[in-house]
This record gives structure tokens, C-alpha cells and sequence, in this order.
């Protein structure tokens, strides 16, 4: 048992004393860096921890060499490599990088993804509303909600499967009502939108056609996950008759 726990200590002790500090022109590279499948750590004494869902790998270990190209790290008896596809680079005001082709970013000093203050500009929120409504259309009137259901938040996603959305919206399938139909003019808010304290977007508007009988309201919120808005989910009613 002593043996054992002399040899881990020497392990230990070698691990420790071949961790070189990072040169002094790749600190831009320290930090905490992630996704919502992965998260990098690097700090400026030259330690690396690395976790991807995604990958399906996680190690940590000494940062032997960085360039703008890779990372190459011992762990343990082995050696890992990260590809750099993108160093460090500022992106709307966010420390950004792309390494194994993801796309991460700096978090702050609690480890948290930059998140917005403020409800976004007019136009954001027209283009929000009017892509998740023909994501919408599209889905139900080729009742395959795959496409769908990927780009929906991590709530939504828990929340329904592709066989609940299916009879979910099958009133509007059956009727073959193509809401995308309904989209006709300028979107109109019809309530202010609303960011509150926990980051939920909410959005009200309409499309109210004069010269068209057709009319469609909707209610939709969204959750910010960095550098995306994700839908929770939308409520929809067309000719003031079918709501969903």
C-alpha cells in the first residue's frame, strides 16, 4: 500500500513539475471557454480541463504546446490534441474561439454565458417571431417536426417528442391550414416586450391584413442561449377561431 501511494505521489509530482506556465503572447487563450455541450478551461500556469457532451470525452492535463492551430496536452501517460479552427477573437463585443469545430465562449467570473439585458431591437424581434412561425408552417404542413424540435430550447425539447407535436397540431394538419398563409403584411407588436429577471423573452404581435379576411395573433417567448435566442414554445390563433 505504501508503495502504491509513493508511486502516485511521484506521479503527481512529475504531473505537476512538467506543467509549464503559458507564454506570456497566448494569455488571451486563459479562461473559462464554453457552449452548452462543452466546456474549456486553460489557465495562465498552464492547465487544461477539458468536457464535451458532444465529443463524448473529458480529461484534464498539462498544456505542452498551444499555437493558433492546436492545443496538445499530456494526460496522465497519454496525450490529447484540441484543434484550433479559430483563436480568440471578439464577436459582438464576446471573447470568442472555435476549437474542434465548436463554436465557445468566455464566460465571466462565475462561469456563466454572456447573457442579454436588454429586449433586442425591433427588428430582431419581427425576424425572431417570423422564423419560428414559418419553422412552424413548415413542420405542420409536412407533419415531420424534426427539423423543429432541434432548433427548439432544451425545455421545450424535454417537455415534447415528435409524436406529441404530431397530435398535438393535427387539428391544423387535417384541416390542412397552412399558417404560413396567414403572414401576410408587417408584423404588429400588440403588448411591449418583455425580458424578465430569469431571461425569458416574451413576444405579442400579430399579422392583421385589411385587405385580407385572413388574421393571425401569436405569443411566443424565448430563452438566450449564447449567441442564440431558443424557443419555449408558441401560442397561435388565426381567424380568432383556432388557437394552439
Amino acid at each position: 500500500m505504501q508503495q502504491r501511494i509513493l508511486v502516485l505521489l511521484i506521479s503527481l509530482g512529475l504531473l505537476q513539475a512538467c506543467t509549464q506556465p503559458l507564454p506570456s503572447n497566448k494569455h488571451h487563450y486563459a479562461g473559462h471557454w464554453k457552449n452548452h455541450q462543452t466546456s474549456l478551461q486553460i489557465s495562465t500556469e498552464g492547465r487544461l480541463n477539458y468536457q464535451s457532451t458532444k465529443a463524448q470525452q473529458e480529461y484534464s492535463g498539462s498544456v505542452d504546446q498551444l499555437t493558433d492551430k492546436a492545443i496538445k496536452v499530456s494526460h496522465w501517460f497519454s496525450k490529447q490534441s484540441l484543434i484550433v479552427n479559430e483563436p480568440p477573437y471578439l464577436e459582438d463585443g464576446y471573447w470568442t474561439m472555435i476549437i474542434n469545430g465548436e463554436k465557445v465562449f468566455r464566460t465571466d467570473e462565475q462561469g456563466e454565458l454572456p447573457k442579454p439585458t436588454q429586449v433586442p431591437p425591433i427588428a430582431r424581434l419581427q425576424a425572431l417571431s417570423t422564423s419560428q412561425l414559418h419553422q412552424l408552417a413548415n413542420a405542420i404542413t409536412q407533419m415531420d417536426y424534426k427539423d423543429y424540435l432541434d432548433q427548439m430550447s432544451d425545455d421545450y425539447k424535454n417537455q415534447f417528442t415528435e409524436q406529441q407535436l404530431i397530435e398535438l397540431y393535427r387539428p391544423f394538419s387535417e384541416r390542412n391550414i397552412d399558417i404560413s398563409q396567414y403572414m401576410i403584411g408587417d408584423i404588429q407588436l400588440v403588448e411591449e416586450p418583455n425580458l424578465n429577471e430569469e431571461g425569458v423573452l416574451t413576444i405579442k404581435g400579430k399579422f392583421d391584413n385589411n385587405d385580407t379576411p385572413l388574421s393571425l395573433k401569436y405569443d411566443v417567448s424565448f430563452i438566450y442561449y449564447h449567441p442564440h435566442w431558443k424557443s419555449l414554445g408558441m401560442n397561435i390563433v388565426i381567424n380568432a377561431e383556432e388557437s394552439i
